[in-house]
């Protein structure tokens, strides 16, 4: 799915469910080092390709996090191998997967995760918060693709169920 081959997404709605599956998964990043950061690279645009999953591997693990629609979020674990091309549906986009590649997440690279959220606004699924050493990021929903922020936001219609 989402041209990458093997990658078996599930999509939640809800903290809950998340919680369901991969509550100790989650809790196991807790304490590890942020190892890199991948992200699928638009090689004709030499942009960002947010539509497909930014990849966190830490000393022990990988976590896969990736928006989909309105409220639908993927978590998936070890399952992108980023030596593996990507091929966006047949089109002619030029995707290869890119590591720290992002500026705005250069800094967490490195850092030891002290705390992980899933972040719901409303009734929809938002994103995914990771609370480092020095500093704070998240996966989130950007309606339909990956967005990044970088400031924890403390909003009425925002629920974190700190994990």
């Amino acid at each position: 799915m989402l041209g990458i081959n093997g990658y078996q997404p599930k999509f939640y709605e809800d903290a809950s469910s998340i919680l369901h599956d991969f509550k100790y998964d989650i809790r196991e990043l807790k304490g590890q080092k942020i190892k890199e950061i991948w992200v699928a690279w638009d090689q004709m645009s030499d942009e960002w390709f947010a539509d497909c999953p930014v990849i966190i591997r830490f000393e022990e693990s990988q976590i896969e996090l990736c928006a989909y629609q309105i409220g639908k979020f993927a978590i998936t674990f070890h399952q992108v191998d980023v030596c593996q091309q990507l091929d966006w549906y047949g089109t002619e986009l030029k995707l290869m997967w890119a590591k720290n590649k992002l500026d705005d997440l250069q800094f967490a690279v490195g850092q030891q995760v002290k705390e992980i959220e899933i972040i719901e606004e409303y009734s929809w699924l938002f994103g995914i918060g990771f609370q480092l050493e020095d500093g704070y990021f998240a996966v989130c929903n950007g309606l339909d693709e990956n967005c990044i922020v970088k400031e924890k936001q403390e909003e009425p219609h925002l629920r974190k169920s700190i994990i």
